[in-house]
C-alpha cells in the first residue's frame, strides 16, 4: 500500500515540468518577436518597443469581432437578396447603409462599414484589415486600435456627406485605409 505520498510527489514533479515549459515557450516566442522586429524595424529603439509592447494577451478581439458582424451581415442579406429574388448585392433599403436623404440617422455615419458590395468588396476589406488590424492590435491594443478604426469610417462617411452629398455608401473601405495610415506610422 502507498503512503499517499506518491501522488502528491507525482502532481509537484508535472507542476514543475508544465510551469518550466510554460518559461521555456514564453523564452522562445519573446525570441522570435526579437527576430521579428530585427527583420522589419531599422532602429534600436524601434525594435526594443516592439518587442516590450507585443502581446498575445488580452487577444486581439475587436478586429476579429469586426470582421465576423462583416460577414454575418453579409450573409444575412446575401440570403435575404435570393429570397426576395432581387438583382443588387448592396441593401439599399437597409437600415445600416449610409444614406443621403436619412443623415438624421446618426447610426449610419458608423454602420455602413458592415455592409458591402459584394464578394470581392468583402474578402478584400477582410483580408487587410485581418492582417494589418491584428498586428497593430498585439502591439496597441483593442482600444486604440478601435479608436484609430472608427475615426477612419467616420472620416469616410462624413467626407461622404460633404464631398459627395448624393453617393450611398457601402464597406468598411474608411476603417482600413485608417489603419494602413497608422501601420505606416507604425
Amino acid at each position: 500500500l502507498s503512503s499517499g505520498n506518491e501522488g502528491k510527489i507525482f502532481f509537484q514533479k508535472v507542476s514543475y515540468e508544465n510551469h518550466e515549459l510554460w518559461i521555456n515557450c514564453k523564452i522562445s516566442f519573446h525570441r522570435m518577436i526579437e527576430c521579428i522586429a530585427v527583420k522589419i524595424l531599422p532602429h534600436h529603439r524601434d525594435r526594443k518597443y516592439y518587442v516590450d509592447t507585443f502581446k498575445c494577451w488580452p487577444p486581439p478581439y475587436f478586429i476579429l469581432l469586426v470582421s465576423t458582424i462583416e460577414i454575418v451581415c453579409f450573409i444575412y442579406y446575401l440570403i435575404d437578396s435570393i429570397t426576395h429574388e432581387t438583382k443588387s448585392s448592396v441593401p439599399i433599403d437597409s437600415i445600416l447603409i449610409y444614406r443621403p436623404d436619412k443623415k438624421h440617422e446618426i447610426w449610419r455615419f458608423l454602420f455602413y462599414a458592415l455592409l458591402h458590395a459584394g464578394w470581392f468588396h468583402l474578402t478584400f476589406n477582410l483580408i487587410v484589415q485581418i492582417v494589418i488590424g491584428i498586428s497593430l492590435e498585439m502591439v496597441h491594443g483593442s482600444g486604440r486600435i478601435a479608436c484609430i478604426y472608427l475615426s477612419g469610417v467616420l472620416a469616410g462617411s462624413l467626407n461622404t456627406s460633404i464631398f459627395d452629398s448624393n453617393a450611398f455608401l457601402v464597406g468598411s473601405s474608411g476603417g482600413v485605409y485608417a489603419l494602413l495610415a497608422a501601420h505606416v506610422a507604425n
